[in-house]
């Protein structure tokens, strides 16, 4: 992760809805305090409004904090389709079905991914932004690819205790 701001701003997105479709059905009996969205876009939005001052407090050089600066600002807005993947992924393996996933995600984040890296550097342009967009690229693939998976297998033929 670029920051732990991040981190802690991924599992609010990824535990949030979570949570809230547990209680829908109630599977969840204890009362959950249901905040506003606002602070959630708030946390998200730290690393677009504050980067140059992340970026500094890793590294000082000044290109360092360009560039830093300018991929934290392109990334961040993607990182919702690590929430999406990762959930698909948690309900595939809270299934028992954990080389589904693990499959999906390496073709994705390995595979696609260099596959993206050849073609746009080679052929499109080898320029910081299309290199940085990678990494959301490769995100919304897998998030795609674990959609489908997730609707076309029959999880209730998976049985975790006998």
């Amino acid at each position: 992760h670029l920051c732990p701001v991040m981190e802690m701003a991924e599992y609010e997105i990824i535990y949030t809805p979570t949570l809230l479709l547990l209680e829908s059905i109630g599977k969840l009996y204890y009362p959950l305090i249901l905040s506003s969205p606002l602070p959630r876009i708030v946390l998200m939005g730290q690393p677009v409004v504050f980067a140059p001052q992340m970026v500094w407090f890793f590294n000082k050089e000044p290109g360092i904090i360009e560039y830093g600066t300018l991929f934290l600002r392109w990334l961040t807005p993607f990182y919702v389709l690590c929430c999406v993947n990762q959930i698909y992924a948690g309900a595939l393996r809270g299934s028992g079905n954990a080389t589904a996933p693990m499959i999906i995600m390496l073709s994705s984040f390995v595979g696609f991914r260099q596959l993206y890296l050849f073609i746009v550097s080679t052929f499109v342009s080898n320029t910081p932004v299309f290199i940085a967009m990678a990494y959301p690229a490769g995100w919304f693939v897998c998030s795609l690819v674990m959609f489908i998976y997730y609707k076309t297998v029959k999880l209730e033929k998976s049985k975790i205790v006998k």
